[in-house]
């Protein structure tokens, strides 16, 4: 049974090596702004309909600081849709 799910798990795994892309999501953070954009890392090169920028309030709190963090992420990871 073992050898069985051996031979299933790696022709999963080259499967999926084999037809899914891989991705990253870049940030640039600075003390007044985060700029961020998916990269295509088969390709090498940043997906440009990916870029969300906002500007941060470096005064506020570490809450509202990471929210803006995450509304430029989001924006970023759902420019595909």
């Amino acid at each position: 049974m073992h050898i069985i799910y051996s031979y299933y798990t790696q022709t999963f795994k080259y499967l999926i090596n084999k037809t899914m892309k891989k991705y990253a999501n870049g940030a640039d953070i600075g003390g007044s702004h985060i700029s961020c954009a998916v990269i295509d890392l088969e390709k090498e090169s940043i997906i440009r309909k990916s870029f969300a920028a906002q500007k941060v309030d470096n005064q506020a709190s570490a809450d509202d600081i990471l929210e803006s963090w995450t509304i430029v992420f989001k924006k970023s990871l759902n420019s595909n849709d």
